[in-house]
Protein backbone atom coordinates (compact mmCIF):
# COMPACT_ATOMS: atom_id res chain seq x y z
CA UNK A 1 0.00 0.00 0.00
CA UNK A 2 0.84 3.04 -1.02
CA UNK A 3 2.35 5.53 1.58
CA UNK A 4 -0.37 8.58 1.75
CA UNK A 5 -0.91 11.07 3.81
CA UNK A 6 -4.00 10.57 6.60
CA UNK A 7 -6.59 14.06 6.12
CA UNK A 8 -9.72 15.41 6.68
CA UNK A 9 -10.82 18.62 4.32
CA UNK A 10 -14.13 20.51 3.70
CA UNK A 11 -14.87 23.69 1.83
CA UNK A 12 -15.88 26.45 4.53
CA UNK A 13 -17.26 29.63 4.93
CA UNK A 14 -15.23 32.73 6.29
CA UNK A 15 -18.09 34.01 9.33
CA UNK A 16 -16.68 37.55 8.81
CA UNK A 17 -16.82 38.06 5.19
CA UNK A 18 -18.80 34.78 4.05
CA UNK A 19 -15.78 33.78 1.17
CA UNK A 20 -15.66 29.89 0.74
CA UNK A 21 -12.42 28.27 0.68
CA UNK A 22 -10.60 25.00 1.05
CA UNK A 23 -9.93 23.56 4.57
CA UNK A 24 -7.21 20.95 4.58
CA UNK A 25 -6.02 19.22 8.01
CA UNK A 26 -2.96 16.74 8.66
CA UNK A 27 -4.42 14.02 10.80
CA UNK A 28 -0.61 13.22 11.12
CA UNK A 29 -1.40 9.56 11.73
CA UNK A 30 2.33 8.07 10.73
CA UNK A 31 2.18 8.16 6.81
CA UNK A 32 3.70 11.15 4.21
CA UNK A 33 2.69 14.85 6.06
CA UNK A 34 0.01 16.90 3.94
CA UNK A 35 2.71 19.25 2.31
CA UNK A 36 4.55 16.23 1.18
CA UNK A 37 1.75 14.48 -0.22
CA UNK A 38 0.11 17.77 -1.53
CA UNK A 39 -0.22 16.65 -5.04
CA UNK A 40 -2.31 13.70 -4.32
CA UNK A 41 -4.43 15.34 -1.90
CA UNK A 42 -5.30 17.40 -4.74
CA UNK A 43 -5.66 14.94 -6.97
CA UNK A 44 -8.16 13.78 -4.78
CA UNK A 45 -10.19 16.83 -4.47
CA UNK A 46 -10.17 17.26 -8.01
CA UNK A 47 -11.60 13.72 -8.74
CA UNK A 48 -14.29 14.49 -6.42
CA UNK A 49 -15.23 17.67 -8.07
CA UNK A 50 -13.84 20.32 -5.70
CA UNK A 51 -13.44 23.42 -7.30
CA UNK A 52 -9.38 24.03 -6.19
CA UNK A 53 -9.09 26.32 -9.03
CA UNK A 54 -11.84 28.36 -7.98
CA UNK A 55 -11.51 28.66 -4.07
CA UNK A 56 -8.56 29.26 -1.99
CA UNK A 57 -6.94 26.52 -0.30
CA UNK A 58 -5.33 26.74 3.58
CA UNK A 59 -3.90 23.35 4.92
CA UNK A 60 -3.47 22.74 8.69
CA UNK A 61 0.40 20.56 8.86
CA UNK A 62 1.81 18.53 11.26
CA UNK A 63 3.43 20.86 13.21
CA UNK A 64 0.12 22.75 13.33
CA UNK A 65 0.64 25.33 11.46
CA UNK A 66 -1.72 27.13 8.38
CA UNK A 67 -0.35 27.81 4.80
CA UNK A 68 -1.69 28.56 1.77
CA UNK A 69 -1.87 26.03 -1.76
CA UNK A 70 -2.05 28.33 -5.29
CA UNK A 71 -3.58 25.54 -8.11
CA UNK A 72 -3.22 26.81 -11.48
CA UNK A 73 -5.04 24.87 -13.99
CA UNK A 74 -2.70 23.79 -17.19
CA UNK A 75 -3.47 22.49 -20.66
CA UNK A 76 -2.69 18.95 -18.94
CA UNK A 77 -3.53 18.80 -15.12
CA UNK A 78 -2.32 21.63 -12.93
CA UNK A 79 0.55 22.88 -10.83
CA UNK A 80 0.57 24.22 -7.16
CA UNK A 81 3.00 26.24 -5.02
CA UNK A 82 2.94 26.79 -1.16
CA UNK A 83 2.76 30.27 0.39
CA UNK A 84 3.32 31.02 3.82
CA UNK A 85 0.37 32.26 6.31
CA UNK A 86 2.65 30.69 8.80
CA UNK A 87 -0.24 30.87 11.65
CA UNK A 88 -1.59 28.63 14.23
CA UNK A 89 -4.58 31.02 14.64
CA UNK A 90 -6.74 30.13 12.62
CA UNK A 91 -8.73 33.93 12.15
CA UNK A 92 -5.08 35.16 11.48
CA UNK A 93 -4.48 32.71 9.06
CA UNK A 94 -7.74 33.01 7.28
CA UNK A 95 -6.95 37.01 7.49
CA UNK A 96 -4.08 36.69 4.86
CA UNK A 97 -5.34 33.90 3.40
CA UNK A 98 -8.10 36.33 1.70
CA UNK A 99 -5.51 39.07 2.18
CA UNK A 100 -3.19 36.82 -0.50
CA UNK A 101 -5.77 35.98 -3.17
CA UNK A 102 -5.57 38.45 -5.27
CA UNK A 103 -1.89 38.41 -5.06
CA UNK A 104 -1.53 34.70 -6.16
Amino acid sequence: MENRASYVWDILSDPETDKEFIWIHDKDEGGKSVTNDMENILCDLLHEGIPIFDLPIMYKDSMKNWDGVKVTRLDRGFKFEFFPLQEKDIVKALNKLFSNESRI
